[in-house]
């Protein structure tokens, strides 16, 4: 039989001091996702003519076809 002198209240304290940390993290990533987001976001002013299949923009090209994956399919904005 083990008699714990004083331990448990060292792991307690140690696990209590985690989730005070914890808990003073949470709420900046929250807001450092959220403004990641919102900035990493596609500029909705951007209206290029696509292809529908990989995205490339098709600006100034006299072709019918996209020059990167040879799709016929062009998305116009």
């Amino acid at each position: 039989m083990r008699v714990f002198l004083g331990e448990p209240a060292v792991a307690i304290e140690r696990w209590s001091s985690l989730a005070a940390s914890a808990t003073l993290l949470i709420p900046p990533l929250t807001v450092a996702i959220v403004v990641f987001g919102l900035l990493s976001r596609r500029d909705e002013g951007d209206r290029y003519p696509r292809c529908r299949c990989c995205g490339y923009i098709l600006v100034g090209l006299s072709e019918s076809y996209c020059p990167k994956c040879g799709s016929s399919s062009v998305t116009e904005y």
